[in-house]
């Protein structure tokens, strides 16, 4: 599927999410409204009540959503002159699937290997690319394995696999 469909669905969905809440905002209202225009008394008061318990849980679902923040990015930093062979071959790698290099490189403590990108206007522009390499990956594995785990991770980049999630390819 391309990247701007993908995209597209991304948008409409993100929306429909926002929508939903306030169609059951709306239908709780009007529910209220027939509460008290039909019913009276304690039964009134007690639906009227489970009415807004659940508007809150929803305005509080909504409100959270909203203000939702990605935590940083775990795992150490590797710089170009820390270890300038694995990012002249992560470099070579990326020119061979023909996509940009990440940003940055950084070791975790997984038996894993991943990528991520914190992507602008809701995926449509690229933006700071991580790759994050296990320590037991880079002590065990030989040359030639370490560059096709690369290069597997580097053809998430390639197919904008990255550009619609934050939580990032490979993990």
């Amino acid at each position: 599927m391309p990247t701007a469909l993908r995209a597209a669905i991304s948008v409409v969905m993100l929306a429909g999410f926002y929508l939903l809440g306030l169609i059951q905002l709306a239908l709780v209202g009007w529910l209220l409204f027939e509460i008290w225009t039909h019913l009276h008394g304690v039964g009134a008061a007690k639906l009227s009540w489970l009415l807004i318990a659940a508007v809150g849980a929803v305005v509080a679902g909504l409100w959270r959503a909203v203000r939702a923040k990605p935590g940083d990015p775990h795992g150490l930093v590797v710089t170009p002159e820390q270890a300038p062979e694995l990012w002249q071959q992560v470099r070579a790698l990326a020119a061979e699937v023909g996509t940009r290099a990440p940003d940055e490189i950084r070791l975790v403590p997984e038996v894993n290997a991943a990528v991520d990108e914190d992507t602008k206007l809701l995926g449509l522009l690229g933006g700071t690319r991580r790759l994050f390499i296990g320590m037991p990956l880079l002590q065990t594995f030989s040359v030639d394995q370490m560059r096709s785990v690369l290069a597997h991770e580097l053809g998430h980049y390639s197919g904008s696999h990255t550009r619609l999630s934050r939580t990032g390819a490979g993990w």
